[in-house]
């Protein structure tokens, strides 16, 4: 593991590197995959003024939240910039309304997490990237690293300057595929167009258009 981070951070140095979210192997069609996480991006620049300490407070309230709900702790990552990356992974699960189940249940998140620096231009987007793990953010020249959920913001922003070893550990989310799929079969109900779903001001909302 050692080595991993050593030739990653010999490999890109300083340049930014990003990864597929979702593979192309995951994508059937347009808007159908075979869904195995779901990515949760918490931006300091979604509240003002622009504050970290909100987003590392948002990142704690979600893992609480996985944690009583699901007894599942997500892995979550410093994105060596503005905020943390929070990934909550499962056994694939078909979505043939992939980013209508994503945005709804971002919503439910927004709302009963009670986040504020959730991201909203991530989510339903099938061909997100994110930040390869033990590279450097260009612009602060900080690690982007796996982060215990435990550690202060200091500490996180701290190690963030210097090369990390702590080890990324995938576990997997059980039931909350079956919530998935649940509002997947909701949004199959629904005619394209009829639902869209919203985050603003802190509050996810689902609004019905008639």
């Amino acid at each position: 593991f050692e080595n991993f981070c050593w030739h990653a951070w010999r490999a890109f140095g300083v340049q930014s590197a990003y990864v597929e979210v979702y593979p192309d192997s995951h994508r059937q069609s347009k808007n159908v995959l075979n869904c195995n996480k779901i990515y949760i991006d918490l931006d300091m620049d979604q509240v003002t003024p622009p504050s970290m300490s909100t987003a590392y407070d948002d990142m704690r309230s979600l893992v609480r939240f996985f944690k009583q709900t699901y007894d599942y702790c997500p892995r979550v990552y410093f994105s060596g910039g503005r905020g943390f990356a929070v990934y909550v992974d499962f056994e694939p699960v078909l979505l043939t309304k992939f980013s209508e189940t994503m945005h709804t249940f971002h919503s439910k998140l927004v709302e009963l997490a009670g986040l504020r620096t959730i991201d909203s231009s991530p989510i339903g987007d099938d061909r997100r990237v994110s930040r390869i793990p033990y590279t450097v953010h260009h612009k602060t020249e900080m690690m982007c690293y796996p982060v215990d959920i435990t550690w202060t913001l200091s500490k996180i922003l701290t190690d963030a300057l210097k090369v990390g070893n702590q080890e990324v550990i995938i576990e997997k989310c059980g039931s909350i595929s079956d919530d998935l799929l649940i509002l997947n079969e909701e949004m199959s109900k629904v005619a394209v167009g009829e639902y869209v779903s919203t985050i603003s001001n802190g509050n996810g909302t689902l609004d019905k258009l008639v």
